[in-house]
């Protein structure tokens, strides 16, 4: 309870955050108490939360002495009206004036404001983000802006904090040790500044990111009033719930273009565009790199796209799902295991879906499975039998390319054994192992390659 000045004066600057509100009626009989209590339990540990009775104003406990920006305040004197709440930060000389729903508002309000006007993003930052549960507004900047004070960063972020107080705390990043967050933005790191928002400090929380045409983007951000202005607008966006979530992507080389005949690499960024915007059919693989005979699979789509290379009605696609986010109709294992599927998805207006179902572990018998999937699912006219390969010449060259990565495999394991060979004869020779019985010559080294090679095998043949 704040009963005049001298008390005020004694506490308000013991915290780093404290929540003032000055309420027309008294504890016992101001309906809004109750809803202002439960703000201040979930506040605990975070700031301060004091209350000034019967009708009493910021000037009467002269508060504006301590806060320049606290002017004079004229509340109504209307019985069971809502509280006037301020926001104070004696740390930062300014007070934010609350506007909202007590019940509802008060609480995000007051925990954004419990954090750093302009905030750094360490591990231990990062932990008080996460427990307060916030949106997180992020600026990347270089290695060589983030150091120098009073930047444009500075300038355009202190902007936006200033703006939206109360609804998105703010944080400044150096991209050379932070960049690899920007990729769940689908944000480009090598493009700076950049800025995004999330929801809250959490892996799976809804990312939003701010996309500048790259043709504008140093312009846009050479003007700290024409940044600030944009990025203001585009929290408004955020805040009113009218945008679209970003996703992880990775990105293709800027001159790269697809040719017919060829597998089309597709991203998340040109997803939307090379897919969903497509008037082909068309075959989709969903693949992790790290699957065994990771080239003989991608030759295996690439004979698929030759045969189908004179036919401009279908075409072949693939994206990555390990590194690249997968819309939720496409059901896939590939992005946590190592393995691929693959879907049609018809070029129609409906944009119909179909998985397909018969993966073989022969590699060899893919190709031809495959254009039989698509054409079966296949919504436009086309015969098949024309795009047919000569399946004696592929199983050729399928082999050929197995070949060629068994041996690589097993050229790699080999390095690798020998190179922990030298190691334990150097330790041995340090005496590491004086009184063990340890001899190089008892182990099976052809044996432990099996076992290797046959794990691989092993755990490819439990996925399929």
């Amino acid at each position: 309870d704040i009963e005049g000045p001298e008390r005020f004066e004694k506490f308000h600057a013991a915290f780093n955050t404290t929540v003032i509100g000055f309420f027309q009626g008294n504890r016992t009989t101001d309906p809004h108490v109750p809803a202002f209590i439960d703000v201040a339990e979930s506040m605990r540990g975070r700031g301060l939360f004091a209350a000034c009775w019967d009708g009493c104003t910021p000037e009467s406990i002269g508060l504006p002495r301590f806060y320049s920006d606290a002017g004079a305040v004229e509340l109504a004197n209307e019985t069971g009206r809502a509280p006037f709440v301020l926001v104070l930060k004696p740390a930062e000389n300014r007070s934010v004036e609350f506007a909202g729903d007590l019940a509802s508002d008060l609480g995000l309000f007051s925990k954004v404001l419990s954090l750093p006007l302009l905030g750094s993003y360490d591990f231990q930052s990062r932990q008080q983000y996460r427990e307060a549960g916030v949106p997180v507004g992020m600026l990347w900047v270089s290695s060589h802006e983030f150091g120098v004070p009073g930047s444009r960063a500075d300038v355009i972020l202190r902007n936006l904090a200033q703006r939206h107080a109360g609804a998105v705390s703010m944080v400044k990043l150096n991209a050379s040790a932070d960049g690899i967050l920007m990729r769940m933005y689908g944000l480009e790191p090598w493009r700076l500044p950049a800025f995004g928002i999330a929801d809250r400090e959490d892996f799976y929380a809804d990312r939003f990111a701010f996309k500048v045409d790259p043709e504008e983007h140093d312009a846009f951000w050479e003007d700290p009033g024409k940044a600030s202005q944009g990025l203001s607008t585009f929290c408004d966006d955020y805040r009113a719930k009218k945008l679209e979530p970003s996703h992880e992507t990775l990105f293709l080389n800027s001159n790269y273009t697809w040719q017919p005949g060829h597998v089309q690499e597709v991203v998340w960024g040109t997803y939307q565009r090379d897919v969903n915007h497509s008037t082909q059919d068309i075959l989709l693989e969903l693949y992790s790199p790290q699957r065994d005979n990771h080239h003989t699979h991608t030759a295996v789509m690439q004979v698929v796209a030759h045969s189908l290379r004179s036919l401009n009605l279908v075409k072949v696609a693939r994206m990555d799902a390990s590194q690249n986010w997968v819309p939720p109709g496409l059901t896939t294992r590939a992005k946590d295991s190592i393995t691929a599927d693959y879907f049609v998805i018809s070029g129609n207006v409906t944009r119909r879906v179909v998985k397909f179902r018969g993966i073989s572990r022969i590699l060899e018998q893919m190709p031809e499975r495959l254009l039989r999937f698509l054409h079966e699912q296949s919504t436009l006219d086309w015969e098949l039998d024309p795009h047919l390969p000569d399946m004696k010449e592929v199983t050729e060259q399928l082999e050929q390319m197995k070949g060629h990565e068994e041996d690589a495999k097993k050229a790699a394991m080999e390095e690798w054994i020998e190179h922990e060979k030298a190691e334990f004869r150097r330790l041995k020779g340090e005496g590491k192992f004086d009184g063990m019985d340890l001899n190089l010559d008892n182990i099976n080294v052809e044996g432990l390659m099996a076992d290797m090679m046959n794990q691989g095998r092993g755990r490819r043949k439990k996925e399929l």
